[in-house]
């Protein structure tokens, strides 16, 4: 009888909200890709040379159902999971560093990855966000000009794991964030 109630309110909700949004609850409802928003944003637009960018950027839960993410989100994170940053100048040359994973996950581990995922990552809920403040320092000052900052949230860990601890991540009751995702360009200028 639950599960009768359960599926007639699903299906009662599902005729209150327009044909795109019923995919979407279709799709989450089957596990399906979370519904996340990657921002990136600075502090201002307008940065002196030589003067360090405050930077700050967030995965938001947008969808109606919770997921997992893993919490390194911080740059120079490791092989699963992390975010890269990357600022170019207007031709869309790389200036400074980029932030990138270290090395790939270590060979035969036997680790369960469903019960990682569970008792170490996040379960973010609906309408909730995860993400950090930090400061993006060059090497050497920027020349005056205008500057694009990208980002990407990455997470190799299904990439990395063997058949059988992939088919482990099925037992969830909630889907996982992996694969790469951007976040928004910001575009800043460097003045003398």
């Amino acid at each position: 009888m639950r599960t009768a109630c359960v599926s007639f309110l699903f299906l009662s909700l599902l005729e209150l909200v327009s044909p795109l949004q019923q995919i979407q609850i279709q799709a989450e409802a089957n596990l399906g890709e979370p519904n996340a928003k990657f921002v990136l944003s600075t502090d201002r637009m307008r940065y002196a040379s030589g003067e360090a960018i405050l930077l700050s950027y967030s995965v938001e839960n947008v969808g109606i159902q919770p997921f997992y993410m893993h919490p390194d989100i911080f740059p120079l994170a490791g092989w699963e999971a992390g975010v890269r940053l990357v600022l170019e100048d207007e031709r869309g040359h790389s200036v400074g560093g980029s932030v990138a994973a270290h090395g790939p996950m270590p060979k035969g581990t036997t680790q369960n990855i469903s019960e990682a995922i569970r008792t170490r990552w996040i379960l973010l809920q609906p309408g909730s966000f995860y993400g950090m403040r930090t400061l993006y320092e060059n090497a050497s000052p920027l020349p005056p000009g205008r500057y694009r900052l990208t980002g990407t949230y990455f997470s190799n860990l299904l990439e990395l794991a063997t058949a059988e601890q992939r088919q482990s991540v099925k037992q969830l009751k909630h889907p996982i964030l992996v694969g790469d995702h951007a976040f928004n360009d910001v575009w800043i200028e460097v003045v003398k």
